[in-house]
């Protein structure tokens, strides 16, 4: 099973979007 190699990947893709959107992201969560 890949699963976890997956999610590791998306992990890994949120971490290089959060770098950019770390503001937006944090915002986002606070409207969550």
């Amino acid at each position: 099973m890949d699963t976890l190699k997956i999610f590791k990947d998306l992990k890994d893709m949120l971490i290089d979007t959060g770098i950019e959107l770390d503001g937006n992201m944090m915002h986002a969560h606070e409207v969550m």
